[in-house]
C-alpha cells in the first residue's frame, strides 16, 4: 500500500510539476514569441512603407528638378533665351505675362515675338523640348513678311512673323 501511495504521490506531483511548467513557462513563453513575431511583422511593414515614401520621394525630387524653384520668370526667361540663342531664330521681344495660381503650382507665360523660316522655329522648339523644364507651348502664330519688310527670303526659305506663347509651371516649396 505504501508503494502505491509513493507511486501516486509521485504521479501527482510529476503531473503538477507538468502543470506548472505548462502554465508558467511554456505557455508564457509561447504568447511572448507570438508578440515578438507580431511585433517583427509590423517592423517589417513599416520598413516597407518607408522604403515606399523613400522610393517616391526620389521620384518627386527627379520630376520637380525641371520645375523653376520659385514663381519668378526670370529663370524661365533666361532658358528660353539660352535657347533662343542656340537656335537660329532673330528674337524680336521676349515679355513675361501674368503668373497664374492653379491649386498648387503657378503656370508661368512668356510671349515671344521671333522671325525665321519654318525650318528655323522646328529646331527651336526641338531646343525647348530638350529644355531641362518642362513646357508647353500654348500658342503659335506665323505671318509671312510682306514684299516691302526686310528679309523676305532668305536661303530660300519664307520668313516669318512668328508669336509664341510658351508656359511652364512652378511648384513652390
Amino acid at each position: 500500500m505504501e508503494i502505491k501511495l509513493t507511486t501516486i504521490t509521485c504521479i501527482l506531483i510529476f503531473i503538477l510539476v507538468i502543470f506548472l511548467g505548462y502554465n508558467y513557462f511554456y505557455v508564457p513563453q509561447v504568447e511572448l514569441l507570438e508578440k515578438k513575431k507580431s511585433q517583427f511583422w509590423e517592423e517589417i511593414e513599416k520598413n516597407e512603407i518607408a522604403y515606399e515614401i523613400y522610393s517616391l520621394k526620389k521620384k518627386i525630387d527627379k520630376y520637380t528638378e525641371h520645375f523653376p524653384k520659385s514663381n519668378e520668370s526670370s529663370d524661365f526667361i533666361s532658358k528660353v533665351t539660352d535657347k533662343v540663342r542656340k537656335s537660329r531664330v532673330e528674337l524680336l521681344s521676349i515679355a513675361p505675362l501674368k503668373s497664374e495660381k492653379l491649386s498648387r503650382y503657378y503656370v508661368m507665360p512668356v510671349e515671344l515675338k521671333i522671325r525665321d523660316s519654318y525650318h528655323a522655329l522646328g529646331e527651336f522648339i526641338s531646343l525647348l523640348e530638350s529644355s531641362t523644364y518642362y513646357m508647353r507651348i500654348n500658342h503659335l502664330s506665323m505671318m509671312p513678311l510682306l514684299k516691302g519688310e526686310e528679309n523676305v527670303s532668305r536661303e530660300n526659305n519664307v520668313i516669318n512673323n512668328i508669336d509664341l506663347k510658351i508656359n511652364t509651371f512652378c511648384i513652390p516649396k
